[in-house]
């Protein structure tokens, strides 16, 4: 194989690949995006920091920021 033939062949793999990723994408749009699933999951990792921010001693913030990051 020379590499003419071998950049050619590699092309098709990437014309492959880009058609599968578009593909996933569309997929995940038309599925997944804006789901009830998809909405808990942001909602799980977005409203227990409001709950923190409301609630945590905020004499500690140093102390609890230290100690999340250990």
């Amino acid at each position: 194989m020379n590499g003419k033939q071998a950049t050619k062949e590699m092309s098709k793999v990437f014309m492959n690949y880009e058609k599968a990723n578009d593909h996933l994408i569309h997929k995940w749009k038309e599925i997944i995006f804006l789901s009830p699933r998809w909405w808990i999951g942001i909602g799980l990792g977005i409203i227990p920091w409001f709950l923190w921010l409301k609630f945590h001693n905020k004499k500690y913030t140093g102390d609890l920021i230290r100690a999340g990051f250990l």
